[in-house]
C-alpha cells in the first residue's frame, strides 16, 4: 500500500478502524464502467463561506453528525438537499477516476437509495467565520466514528474487460482549502436550481 494511501486511511478511519478494514472481508459489488460526460463549473461565490458535504451513505447519521457539530460549537447557516446525490458527486469529486465514480455510483444505488430508489445527500453551509481547521478535524472525527467503508470491486470496462480493485466511500467530505469556494458553489448552485 503507497504511503499516502496509507496515511490517508489512517487519518480518516483512525488506527483501530483501519486495522478493523484489513481484517474485514470487502463488500464484493459488480460495475460497469461509465464515461463521465462533462465537468461542470459554477459562477463562484466568493463570500467566504464553507460547506459538508453528507454524503448518500452517510445520511443515516445526520443526528450524530449534527449532535457533533453543536458540540464543537459549528454552527449551520443553511441547509441544502441533495436530491440526486450521483449526479452531484460525478461534479464535485473531478480529480477522481471515471472508474471509481462509476463503482461510487454503483454502490450507493445499491446499497443507498432511498425507499422510491433516489440516491440522496444533504450539505451544510457554514458562516465564513467557520475555523477550517477545526471543520477538517471534525470531519476525520466524524469518518472514524461513523466509518469508512471499503468494497471489493469488479468492474466491467468499455472494451469488455474486467478490472479489480478496492474502493472506500467516506460518510462526508469537506473541500479542502483549495477547492472549497469551487465545490461550495457547486453544491449550493446545485441546491438553488434543484430545490427552486
Amino acid at each position: 500500500m503507497k504511503y499516502q494511501l496509507l496515511r490517508w486511511n489512517i487519518r480518516n478511519m483512525g488506527l483501530l478502524g483501519f486495522l478493523k478494514s484489513r481484517i474485514r472481508k470487502p463488500i464484493e459489488v459488480q460495475v460497469v464502467f461509465k464515461r463521465r460526460e462533462s465537468h461542470a463549473e459554477a459562477e463562484p461565490i466568493q463570500d467566504g463561506r464553507k460547506v459538508m458535504l453528507i454524503k448518500a451513505n452517510g445520511l443515516a447519521q445526520e443526528r450524530l453528525i449534527r449532535r457533533v457539530l453543536n458540540q464543537k460549537k459549528i454552527d449551520i447557516e443553511e441547509e441544502i438537499d441533495i436530491a440526486d446525490y450521483n449526479e452531484l458527486m460525478w461534479q464535485i469529486f473531478r480529480k477522481v477516476s471515471d472508474r471509481e465514480l462509476s463503482a461510487w455510483e454503483t454502490i450507493n444505488c445499491t446499497y443507498f437509495a432511498d425507499n422510491e430508489g433516489r440516491v440522496r445527500g444533504k450539505a451544510y453551509i457554514f458562516s465564513k467565520a467557520v475555523n477550517m481547521d477545526l471543520l477538517e478535524k471534525t470531519k476525520r472525527q466524524l469518518r472514524r466514528k461513523i466509518g469508512v467503508l471499503v468494497y471489493q470491486v469488479t468492474e466491467t470496462m468499455e472494451n469488455g474487460t474486467k478490472e479489480r480493485f478496492c474502493t472506500s466511500i467516506t460518510p462526508l467530505h469537506v473541500p479542502d482549502r483549495k477547492r472549497m469556494e469551487r465545490e461550495y458553489s457547486l453544491i449550493y448552485q446545485y441546491g438553488r436550481l434543484h430545490n427552486g
